[in-house]
């Protein structure tokens, strides 16, 4: 049997932004409470990038992966990774260590130019600096590089494997293997451990890379490994042993270069929010830490510490479509996403740029705020503007996009100078003050723009627009005389924070509510969610066991602090649901979205002990935090699922900082994570190394609509399923009391002649998502007596059929909705600003805020800390689930000496 050439392949783990993209589809089992499914992964394409412009000369070729960039020139590789530094990331002031840079050369190869091949459908772009001319729109992407002939008869590739940037050595055929060497400049030694493997020594720390794996491939592809290790030539360079094998034949020489994560520190890049559009595109943003280009003298110093904003677009399977920086001279960074029916996306943060990219921009220079409209494409830019006043303690912390195109935002500052136009209040109250936004569609004019505080400190974090162009703004105050107007709470009832809800007019001049949401003890609010009719859906944290709850599926306190979940009538004067959502220790609620049918999608973080229910992952992994993820019924009586999401480890964190959903039961995730076990499927990338990642992940099910049914015997209610797949929706019953009949097919269900039971219906798809609905059969009327008059026991409403539930949401079309919320709290109690942060180390503390109580008397209001006396219904909707992890290594954030 012929052989083909051996091959040598290194794996560079730690090396860029997108991964493999997955060969074929795959299946998860189901998803009920005591079976696990499988989640479905899709990963990215590594992209390498020709240079045009974007790095200096004289590279050829870039990739970039979570702070460390591989530079590929005709003299050789480069790699670069950022050292850390234990200031403050948002202070440029803090001390910055030296970058580790290490050459790879190959000991007496050939100066060759590169070549790529393999084109991605990915596109990059970058909007940095203030001059149009020094921007660079849709630069291709590959996924291979070669250096043909680099010594005789032996090439040398670049290209992704598993999610990694992998190296190959393929040897031709009467080629020695024994010829090659791989000089590293910038180490400080080589050594082997007694295992094999090649330990690389720098001033910053040290990395392992595995044994080789040497092999040669048959004409059908199948592979033969041959025996082989590294071997030292002299102090900095490294060479292979191979066992005999078919010289006739090429050979590959495959040894893993896995980067252990021993770069500690703040460096990296943070995934902070995404939206979705009606074709199931993703839209990421957040901020990125990237190497500048290494010469190949030493790190240039005054390009360190620098964060440019980010903004990627995913297709439904995952795939990158475009990528692009954004930002200035100084430290920018993108806390919120948002996208019209176009598909182009908003994108909204803070800058310290005095050269931040602007186009068609207001007359607001070097103000902390921006606002940007990326074209559909990613390509170019629409408008590009600073907001905001002059203060080095202001941002915008999420954006929300109505039919028309005006953007909406809101944050917090400091400033006197921000920014007002028919405002609502003026001029800032004290301290840090909130703000709401609305941008024209050209994004060259205000069409409103207030604060919104009082007294003490007051944040904006999310912010959605209903579909009569209200604006609902949701955040947290330590203010007793925060704006009130309408309000279901109108004091505050005394806790060191309270959340807010405030609902303005589509001119901003007046509110249709003002309102406080809390109770004597701390709550803050970090994500709200509208639909069409108006009704707002809003989550948080809250340590009080007196937080109100109407309707609620945990009507008490679960522990120290619990996600809250709360939906607002349209007036803000009553609660149509409003439950704990929590285990016995801490759990934050960061972000909410709502579908068109009125279902709520929350995710955060949680530790031990929260209610699973259909999970993907039943228990805690383990760490400081996992995140979570969890689905309402549309009334809110009901969840249809709670799961974690995270891995293990002693002093990890996982938190979902960002959640999309659509119309068809998939909720879209981004956030942080720090676990090494991270919830993938293979092909998984190999480690995260005991740094901080981004990550992108889908969760599918199935609903029927609806959900729950009340009919008389013998009447007829037909459901329709809308998820999963899409395709083999077959009909069941799970409980028949009332002796009705049910077309597998169809989903017409005929309920039987037995009144005062309860049937139970579930269906599922070809892939084998469930869900199910429940029928309340009501009692038959009573016979007429010989007078015919109905009997004593007859239903008062004279049919008796059950009265519709007042607390039911009006189905809306509100369309694929994102918050995303950057808690700003203390230890515990919510996500805190400071080290260790599970879901925001790029927020600063608030400079003016405190930890004193806001005075103010206790209110007794209407629902507050009452359940209604109800017993919360079963469960009702998804019996399965899938989660898809579109990224499962998106962003770096910290990373750690591993070995």
């Amino acid at each position: 049997m012929r052989l083909r050439p051996l091959s040598l392949a290194v794996l560079l783990s730690v090396l860029g932004l997108s991964e493999r993209p997955p060969t074929g589809p795959s299946r998860s089992a189901p998803l009920t409470a005591s079976a696990l499914a499988a989640p479905r992964v899709k990963l990215w394409p590594l992209a390498f990038e020709p240079n045009v412009g974007q790095v200096d000369e004289p590279v050829r070729f870039v990739a970039r992966r979570r702070g460390t960039a591989l530079f590929l020139s005709d003299e050789g590789a480069t790699l670069s990774l950022r050292a850390p530094h234990q200031g403050d990331r948002d202070d440029a002031s803090a001390p910055v260590e030296p970058d580790v840079v290490l050459t790879l050369r190959v000991a007496g190869g050939r100066r060759v130019s590169p070549t790529a091949s393999h084109r991605l459908t990915a596109r990059a772009s970058y909007f940095v600096g203030a001059d149009p001319s020094k921007w660079r729109r849709d630069v291709p992407t590959f996924g291979e590089v070669r250096y043909p002939a680099v010594i005789d008869g032996v090439d040398l590739v670049y290209h992704g494997e598993e999610g990694q940037l992998e190296y190959d050595f393929v040897v031709a055929p009467g080629a020695d293997p024994g010829a090659i060497a791989l000089e590293v400049g910038g180490a400080q030694g080589l050594s082997l451990t007694p295992a094999g493997e090649l330990c690389v020594l720098t001033a910053r720390g040290r990395f392992v890379q595995p044994r080789p794996r040497v092999f040669q491939r048959d004409p059908s592809g199948a592979e033969r490994e041959v025996v082989a290790g590294y071997r030292l030539v002299g102090d900095r360079a490294v060479g292979f042993e191979v066992a005999a094998y078919d010289r006739a034949s090429e050979l590959v020489i495959d040894p893993v270069l896995a980067y252990s994560s021993y770069l500690g520190g703040t460096f990296g890049d943070a995934s902070r929010s995404i939206a979705a559009d009606s074709d199931g595109n993703t839209y990421v943003a957040g901020w990125t830490q990237s190497a500048a280009f290494p010469t190949l003298a030493p790190y240039q110093a005054a390009r360190r510490g620098l964060e440019d904003a980010f903004v990627a677009k995913l297709d439904p399977t995952g795939a990158l479509v475009y990528s692009t920086y954004l930002g200035g001279a100084s430290i920018d960074g993108a806390y919120g996403v948002a996208v019209d029916a176009a598909g182009s996306a908003y994108v909204t943060g803070g800058t310290n740029s005095i050269d931040f990219p602007t186009v068609n921009a207001m007359a607001c220079p070097a103000c902390g705020v921006f606002v940007t409209k990326l074209a559909p494409a990613g390509n170019d830019l629409i408008y590009s503007t600073y907001v905001g006043g002059f203060s080095s303690n202001q941002r915008a912390t999420a954006i929300a996009v109505d039919g028309l195109g005006s953007a909406y935002i809101t944050g917090f500052t400091t400033s006197t100078s921000f920014m007002t136009v028919n405002p609502i209040q003026a001029a800032k109250a004290a301290g840090l003050d909130s703000f709401v936004s609305k941008l024209s569609p050209t994004g060259s004019s205000l069409v409103f723009s207030t604060y919104l505080g009082g007294a003490l400190d007051d944040l904006g974090y999310g912010i959605a627009v209903d579909g009569a162009g209200n604006t609902i703004v949701t955040g947290w105050t330590q203010s007793t005389d925060f704006p009130m107007a309408n309000a279901f709470q109108v004091t505050s009832r005394g806790g060191s924070a309270e959340a807010f809800v405030s609902k303005l007019r589509p001119d901003g001049t007046a509110f249709v509510y003002s309102t406080y949401l809390g109770s004597t003890a701390e709550d803050r609010a970090y994500g709200v969610a509208a639909d069409a009719a108006g009704n707002a859906y809003v989550t948080g944290m809250t340590s009080g066991p007196t937080f109100p709850t109407m309707n609620a599926v945990q009507p008490t306190l679960g522990g120290a602090t619990d996600a809250f979940v709360t939906k607002l009538n349209p007036a803000g004067s009553a609660l149509i649901y409003s439950t704990f959502l929590g285990g016995p220790l801490a759990d934050v609620g960061a972000a909410i979205a709502v579908d068109r049918g009125g279902r709520a999608y929350v995710g955060g973080l949680a530790k031990s002990g929260l209610p699973v229910l259909n999970a993907i992952q039943p228990t805690f992994a383990g760490g400081n935090n996992d995140a979570f993820a969890a689905r309402l019924t549309v009334d809110g009586r009901a969840l249809a699922y709670v799961t974690y999401l995270g891995g293990g480890g002693t002093s990890t964190s996982d938190a979902v900082n960002g959640i999309a959903a659509d119309d068809h039961g998939t909720a879209y995730l981004t956030g942080d994570t720090s676990s090494t076990t991270f919830r993938t499927s293979a092909p998984a990338q190999a480690a995260l190394g005991g740094g901080q990642d981004g990550f992108v992940a889908a969760i599918r099910t199935t609903f029927l609509t609806p959900e729950t049914a009340t009919v008389a015997p013998l009447d007829t209610q037909t459901f329709v399923a809308t998820g999963g797949d899409g395709a083999g929706f077959v009909f069941a019953f799970e409980t028949n009391a009332s002796g009705g009949t049910l077309d597998p097919a169809t989903g017409v269900y005929v309920a039987g002649p037995v009144g005062g039971v309860t049937d139970v219906i579930t269906m599922t798809d070809s892939e084998g998502l469930s869900a199910s609905a429940r029928i309340t059969v009501t009692s038959p009327v009573t016979d007429a007596g010989a007078d015919g008059a109905p009997d004593a026991s007859l239903d008062a409403s004279g049919d008796g059929a059950a009265s519709p539930d007042a607390s039911t949401a009006d189905a809306g079309d509100g369309g694929p909705s994102d918050a995303s919320a950057v808690p700003d709290a203390k230890a515990d109690a919510a996500p805190p600003d400071a080290s260790p942060a599970p879901l925001d180390a790029a927020m600063p503390a608030a400079d003016s805020a405190t930890d004193s109580g806001a005075g103010g008397s206790a209110e007794t209001s209407t629902g507050a800390g009452c359940s209604c006396g109800t017993t919360p219904a079963a469960p009702v909707g998804p019996r399965a689930g899938s989660l898809i992890v579109l990224a499962g290594a998106l962003l770096l954030r910290r990373r750690r000496l591993a070995r």
